[in-house]
């Protein structure tokens, strides 16, 4: 058997170097969810979201504190959520998608009366840019070279950290990220998640789960 040269070791050192240190520059944001480890939070969330799937407004309206914070600017309490998401047309969206996402996402029991949903923004890391980075939220998501599903798959994405431009523009189906290997392309909206999203914060109350914060943004 031909022993290889010094120079073909050599690359070959090289290679494997180089491909190890791109696989450590990918940031991954794994799912979390701490649900069980909040007194009653599970059972509370099980009702929430079998009310989001009836798209009842008075039960709803019942688990808001009345004290809620919605926005950043003067518009709070339980009629200043009412007002921007539960009237004709509601200023916000859709109240039982954006609140079905969050709760679908997971989060962190912060301590036994407090709980932050989703994990993207509880588990964000503090030295990348929240509204130039985003979090993908499966495992092997496929990025494609244009914003179409017939075009052609460039990459797997799990749980990875990316750039993300068009974020804001809900009429587009498709998200453009830069991979963290520096490749571009375009991941499905469903799959991408800012951590200045909408995000909740939830409290217990003499014993009673409520929502207390519903917000987007910074």
């Amino acid at each position: 058997m031909e022993r290889p040269t010094a120079f073909v070791v050599y690359l070959l050192v090289a290679m494997t170097a180089t491909a190890g240190a791109g696989a450590a520059q990918i940031r991954r944001l794994p799912p979390a969810d701490e649900a069980a480890r909040c007194p009653g939070f599970v059972a509370f969330r099980t009702t929430l979201q079998q009310i989001i799937m009836r798209k009842d407004s008075a039960a709803l309206l019942e688990i808001v504190d009345p004290n809620i914070r919605v926005s950043f600017g003067d518009v709070q309490g339980r009629e200043g959520f009412r007002a921007m998401w539960l009237t004709e047309p509601a200023r916000q969206g859709d109240v039982w998608v954006e609140l079905g996402k969050v709760l679908d996402l997971g989060g962190r029991c912060t301590d036994a009366n407090s709980f932050v949903a989703p994990y993207v923004f509880s588990d964000w890391p503090d030295d990348l840019d929240a509204f130039e980075y985003a979090a993908i939220t499966g495992s092997r998501v496929r990025m494609r070279q244009a914003p179409r599903e017939t075009a052609p798959v460039i990459a797997f994405l799990t749980y990875a950290l990316v750039r993300a431009k068009g974020l804001g523009d809900r009429e587009s189906a498709w998200v453009s990220v830069e991979a963290p290997d520096g490749r571009k392309g375009f991941v499905s909206r469903q799959y991408v998640r800012s951590p200045v999203g909408w995000r909740a914060f939830f409290s217990r109350k003499d014993g009673v789960w409520r929502l207390v914060t519903f917000v987007a943004g910074d």
